[in-house]
């Protein structure tokens, strides 16, 4: 669920989960669809003859079975328990997958763009849940990189088991385009590199993460070069091995430096109402207490404006000056003979 995690929104468990078990159970179903297809190819390539439907374990009406249940239980959660987004794009994916990538297979050597793009849809419904649908820059930009990896990936593995495509029939620009098998390898790289780059130009990641990515996606386009130049099993491994230690490490790096984390923007927002409310508390409490001359016993803030107010308050009228005056000399008169005696 990386898209969750990156994503600028609150960590919910009970979404999360229910996020998770959605989306594994969408990809189980579409999974199982893609498996009792192909389960007489499968049987061909020593990659996967020994899945279960190929070795009997399941039956096809079993796993098909499951994948109904699977995929109505999966895509029921994701829209009754995330929301409408998360379950539109689980319930294309699991179309565009058994429906188009499948098949294509078979017949067109497009199936690893169609493919990519499967593979490029989970993260998408990871930022959908967390951001009740919203998808932003960030999200396309995290799509970006799974689709462009997937290139340099697949295509350095079935670089070294192209007889086995062949056998069983599968068209892969291994077999029919070699030439542009490691094209394509090494042009993707490059755009991994310029979608790092993107990220802190659209406010999705600060700086660091387009410098600390920097010999990473260098190193993957070195090695997606070499592939391209030698075009021979050694250097489709070395590719391939990479791959595979190149997107947690990028996903990693997205993640520690992603711009919006929530608890930073709640912070400051509740740091403003802070000094909103007690500025409003103030003048509301001056206020009330100038008018009424009451004090507010309970609040801490009255004190202030009391003072004020009694300041106010002290202050003689033009009117009274004269009756002032008169009860200082009064009370003069009375303790200055007092006072002689006392001496005397």
């Amino acid at each position: 669920m990386a898209g969750y995690a990156m994503a600028p929104g609150s960590f919910e468990l009970g979404t999360f989960l229910l996020c998770s078990a959605g989306t594994t159970l969408v990809s189980g179903a579409a999974n199982s669809i893609n498996q009792v297809i192909e389960t007489s190819f499968d049987a061909q390539m020593a990659r996967t003859r020994n899945r279960v439907l190929v070795k009997g374990y399941l039956s096809r009406m079993h796993a098909v079975g499951f994948a109904l249940g699977a995929s109505t239980v999966g895509c029921s959660m994701l829209y009754f328990g995330v929301n409408e987004m998360t379950a539109a794009l689980g319930a294309a994916n699991l179309i565009l997958y058994t429906s188009i990538y499948t098949p294509m297979k078979r017949y067109s050597i497009l199936n690893t763009w169609v493919g990519s793009i499967v593979g490029a849809i989970p993260p998408l419904m990871g930022w959908a849940a967390c951001t009740g649908g919203d998808l932003g820059a960030g999200a396309w930009i995290l799509a970006g990189l799974l689709y462009c990896w997937q290139f340099p990936h697949f295509n350095a593995l079935s670089w070294n088991i192209r007889p086995e495509y062949l056998k069983a029939g599968y068209k892969m620009m291994a077999n029919s385009h070699p030439a542009l098998c490691t094209r394509v390898s090494l042009r993707h790289t490059g755009f991994i590199a310029g979608l790092s780059l993107l990220a802190p130009a659209l406010d999705v990641t600060n700086v660091w993460f387009a410098l600390e990515t920097l010999p990473l996606n260098a190193y993957f386009a070195y090695l997606a070069y070499d592939f391209h130049q030698k075009a021979d099993s050694k250097s489709s491994r070395k590719l391939f091995r990479f791959s595979l230690l190149h997107l947690p490490l990028l996903m990693a790096l997205f993640l520690l430096n992603k711009k919006h984390w929530l608890f930073r923007e709640d912070s400051k927002k509740e740091m403003v109402e802070l000094e909103g409310g007690l500025v409003d508390g103030a003048m509301a409490t001056g206020v009330f207490v100038s008018g009424g001359g009451e004090k507010s016993e309970d609040s801490s803030e009255y004190l202030v404006p009391n003072i004020v107010a009694d300041i106010g308050a002290a202050t003689p009228s033009p009117g009274s000056i004269k009756a002032i005056e008169d009860s200082l000399l009064s009370n003069v008169a009375t303790v200055l003979p007092t006072a002689g005696k006392q001496k005397l």
